[in-house]
């Protein structure tokens, strides 16, 4: 990372609410002022919305200033997403891509773009999926066990999409399939350190049990069901099941189902440490990483042969070019690149991150590289809050510029963001009320909701309450839909939105991806 290329990269660690667009904006219309020359800027983010954004308000700002011409000639610069930029390049210089100038690609924003790359990997690799499963029954068998056989929407269980995400952080990560057998052994190793697989549980003998407690007849339909489930089939849920079972006064009251009950409680009790499970993982983990390096090489030629290019074929396919020992890529390109701005920095992984080093070092005026580790957490597409850091702690030998104050906030919400942050991310982590906002910004209600039932339940029941409570006070200005709620996936608003209906809640679940 102490490259002399590096010397010139600047780093702006901002927060939500800091007041990021604003800063940037006023820093590529400073560049265009000082001469940098609009068709010369190249300008990435995360979202296609995102990049429209920045261009609409860059023009606007150069229009602010007077700069009518520069303005105009926004459009012709390379701004958008890392994708989107490495696509239009690539397209641009299709001949020493050796590619179509017109390649199939996934629609960027477009409600296509995850199902291209999972609907071509079936595609692909289906086949040797089934051969793997029909060729190896043990795995076959502990995948049953542990009901990861049908994609689960809200839960991601499905086996073979453990294999396409190994197949994908491998090529995002620009790493052989020789690293894999690493990963593989290194991951059985960690198992053990939460599955001991220390002890024997007679699960023959439980489900016997089970069949003798059903001959009872107690009318206890929970536990009934559960113990039907687990004398039918044995998988692992279905012991889960009936060891988070509830001794009931049906069962109380007659000392034979009692004490069948609570024998197979006692059996089941140690069933995280069980000696078969443990060995059910391990099969799993270890024929995921194995059918994965089958499968990469198939998903290659498959998307070789239909001249598919999918995100990270093109990330890829840029940074060889640009990788090339003379690379007349390079060459023709470093004229086009005076300033490079990467924003939402903390969503660069490994494979990026170099693509972004080779074009800084084609740039005449550096790069300005913005982003927060906090929101690397959610780790898109393979980034990492350590990568961040060891970039950022080594950008120039200084350290960042930091962006301290929140624009957006009230006050007790940026004090509980900070009590939240800081301890992982220190200080610097912390934003802080400007002096212009310290009257607008006071107060801002936090409450705490500890919810009963299912989560979506329980969150259905304190949204409803709020407005019940809010129409109680009979608050003119206040209408039910001012209240929004943020959730991690869209599955997750269709089934609030399912559960607000059943309380006589209209909501509008927003459609479309994530990250739109």
């Amino acid at each position: 990372m102490e490259t002399k290329a590096m010397k010139t990269v600047e780093y702006i660690k901002a927060g939500a609410g800091s007041g990021k667009t604003y800063t940037i904006t006023e820093r590529l219309a400073k560049d265009v002022a000082g001469g940098v020359a609009p068709e010369n800027l190249l300008a990435t983010t995360f979202t296609v919305k995102a990049a429209t954004e920045l261009k609409n308000k860059l023009r606007a700002k150069l229009v602010a200033d007077g700069k009518l011409a520069e303005a105009r000639e926004i459009d012709d610069g390379l701004v958008g997403t890392v994708n989107g930029v490495a696509l239009r390049l690539l397209t641009d210089y299709a001949i020493e891509a050796g590619i179509s100038p017109k390649p199939r690609v996934p629609v960027e924003g477009g409600s296509d773009a995850d199902d291209f790359g999972t609907t071509a990997f079936k595609k692909a690799v289906g086949g040797t999926l089934e051969k793997y499963l029909r060729e190896h029954g043990e795995f076959a068998a502990a995948v049953r066990r542990l009901d990861l056989e049908k994609k689960n929407r809200s839960e991601n269980v499905d086996w073979q999409q453990y294999v396409r995400k190994v197949v994908e952080c491998v090529r995002a990560n620009a790493l052989s399939f020789d690293d894999v057998e690493n990963w593989k052994d290194a991951s059985v190793r960690a198992l053990g350190e939460v599955f001991p697989g220390t002890e024997e549980i007679p699960f023959d003998e439980i489900a016997k049990k089970a069949a003798k407690f059903l001959e009872l007849k107690i009318r206890a339909k929970s536990v009934n069901d559960a113990m039907e489930k687990f004398r039918e089939s044995f998988v692992w849920k279905n012991a889960s099941d009936l060891l988070t079972e509830k001794l009931t006064p049906a069962i109380e009251r007659n000392p034979d189902a009692q004490e069948i009950f609570q024998e197979i409680q006692n059996d089941l009790s140690n069933l995280l440490d069980s000696r078969k499970l443990r060995a059910d993982l391990e099969r799993v983990v270890a024929g995921v990483f194995e059918c994965a390096k089958l499968c990469a090489g198939v998903f290659d030629a498959y998307r070789r042969e239909l001249g598919l290019v999918d995100f990270i074929d093109q990330e890829t396919q840029l940074l060889d070019l640009l990788k090339a020992s003379d690379s007349a890529v390079g060459k023709r390109l470093e004229p086009r690149l005076s300033k490079i701005l990467v924003d939402e920095f903390q969503d660069t992984n490994p494979l990026q991150l170099e693509l972004f080093m080779r074009l800084h070092g084609l740039s005449k005026n550096g790069s300005l590289w913005v982003g927060d580790e906090k929101q690397a957490i959610y780790g898109f597409r393979g980034s990492d809050a350590e990568l961040m850091n060891a970039v950022s702690g080594n950008v120039a030998g200084k350290a960042p510029t930091r962006l301290e104050h929140s624009w957006r906030s009230r006050e007790n919400l940026v004090r509980l963001a900070n009590a939240v942050f800081t301890p992982v991310f220190g200080d610097d982590a912390a934003l802080s009320i400007h002096g212009k906002r310290k009257d607008s910004a006071k107060g801002g209600e936090i409450e705490a909701w500890f919810c009963c039932g299912t989560a979506m339940e329980g969150l259905a029941d304190g949204v409803a309450a709020l407005i019940h409570e809010e129409r109680g006070k009979k608050n003119p200005a206040f209408r039910p839909c001012d209240v929004a709620v943020l959730l991690r996936t869209n599955d997750h608003c269709e089934k609030l939105a399912e559960e607000l209906a059943k309380r006589g809640v209209q909501a509008s679940a927003i459609s479309g991806k994530l990250v739109e």
